[in-house]
């Protein structure tokens, strides 16, 4: 996950509450309903940027709440 809190900005991370991943998705959970909605237009970009970090395709899906 260190990936993920290098791609955030700080601003961001703060909201974040939990992350893991399980069976190739990545949930995220946030704080505010309106950055949750904010970054689920970026939810394709998140798990192409992880993925490309990573190496291999783990991430097959990203899910924020």
């Amino acid at each position: 996950l260190e990936a993920w809190q290098d791609m955030m900005p700080p601003m961001i991370l703060k909201h974040v509450t939990h992350t893991r991943i399980q069976d190739g998705t990545f949930y995220i959970k946030l704080d505010s309903s309106v950055l949750s909605e904010e970054l689920s237009y970026a939810k394709s970009k998140i798990k192409d940027h992880l993925n490309d970090t990573i190496g291999f395709e783990l991430i097959k899906e990203v899910i924020i709440n």
